[in-house]
């Protein structure tokens, strides 16, 4: 279906598309990737494919389409990977001598993931992170692990005073 969509937009233009997905057959899968490797793939649609490892230096133009997506699901990462996602798309695209771009649509592109991973700004994601991780589960995980450790040594150090108080007695001579 996303084959005849894609392909009546581009083919009339002269080009070729082909679409990737989990539903294409394994050898089917690899005849597509070697062409787009070869230079006789022209559009090719598929999701997550840099993101997953696959690497094509021709690409000149890559589209990031509902780039902010993770960002509504209910997981207290989903802003680390929306950011792990778009840094390396675009870290990945343009590789070739003819440079590259990349376009990404996103619902809320003010969003601190998205504005850094656009930029691949690392410590610019961290530092505005650290508020989420310090109210977050890992900050109360964090918490949780001090807890133990203190409990830990308040027991420690009560036992040394234990063994120190029965030295002690066997130390007095009446």
């Amino acid at each position: 279906q996303h084959r005849q969509t894609f392909g009546a937009r581009f083919e009339p233009l002269g080009l070729r598309v082909e679409v990737l997905s989990r539903f294409n057959k394994p050898k089917h899968r690899k005849e597509v990737l070697a062409d787009t490797k070869l230079g006789k793939v022209d559009v090719l649609v598929g999701t997550q494919m840099i993101a997953k490892g696959l690497d094509f230096p021709n690409a000149t133009l890559v589209g990031v389409v509902a780039a902010d997506s993770a960002l509504f699901l209910p997981d207290f990462r989903a802003s680390e990977r929306t950011f792990q996602l778009l840094a390396q798309v675009i870290g990945r695209t343009g590789r070739g001598p003819r440079g590259g771009r990349v376009v990404v649509q996103a619902y809320d592109p003010r969003h601190p993931a998205v504005q850094a991973g656009v930029r691949q700004d690392m410590l610019g994601f961290a530092a505005g992170d650290v508020d989420v991780l310090l109210h977050g589960p890992v900050g109360r995980l964090v918490g949780l692990q001090a807890l133990i450790l203190f409990l830990q040594l308040a027991e420690l150090l009560e036992q040394v005073r234990e063994d120190d108080d029965q030295e002690g007695d066997r130390g007095h001579l009446d």
